[in-house]
């Protein structure tokens, strides 16, 4: 048999050896007794099956009752049927209310501008921040009385701090100045040396 055409195992070995264990078998015991069981009659399976019947047509419902059900089922409808007509009746009440960009145009462009000129027309109302709580007045309290004391503190550093001493290489340019046959003319060529 080639290579190519081995079977594949996923253990390592040769192929005839078996791949799982033998279960070993307890030993047979043959003084031990042998036990049989009896199977129950035809007549106490009836009597049986007819009391375990008499039983559960005795137990009471779990659940509720069909009434119960179907009153509740009512009342769940009529309350889904109540927030519908809310609802709807919120959609109208706010399409009265606000008229829509489609409908003033469809009114004509004077009522349009009108519309848009009313509308820019509404005072804006500002708004006004909340007051500030107790604990905000205070933590902004502490928050300035730091922010003094680090600019008095840094002003006293300056105060007691020398003047730095002046680069003279800095705070100046040098000119730089061309001969005068050397700076182009704006319309061509050299600008002529006035003598």
């Amino acid at each position: 048999m080639s290579k190519k055409n081995r079977p594949l195992l996923s253990l390592r070995g040769e192929a005839n050896v078996p791949t799982t264990e033998r279960i070993a078998q307890p030993p047979a015991d043959p003084n031990a007794p042998i036990v049989e069981t009896t199977m129950p009659s035809a007549e106490e399976q009836t009597v049986l099956s007819t009391e375990q019947m008499k039983a559960e047509a005795v137990q009471e419902p779990t659940g509720p009752t069909a009434k119960e059900m179907a009153a509740a089922e009512e009342a769940n409808a009529a309350r889904a049927a109540a927030i519908i007509r809310r609802q709807q009746e919120q959609v109208q009440r706010d399409m009265e209310e606000r008229p829509t960009l489609i409908g003033v145009a469809a009114q004509g462009m004077d009522a349009l501008h009108e519309a848009i000129r009313a509308a820019n027309a509404a005072p804006v109302v500002e708004y006004v921040p909340p007051p500030r709580t107790e604990r905000q007045m205070a933590q902004l309290e502490a928050e300035l009385n730091a922010g003094r004391a680090a600019q008095l503190r840094a002003q006293a550093q300056q105060a007691n701090r020398p003047p730095p001493p002046k680069d003279p290489n800095e705070g100046f340019t040098t000119p730089v100045h061309r001969p005068d046959d050397m700076v182009p003319h704006p319309l061509g060529g050299l600008k002529p040396i006035v003598q």
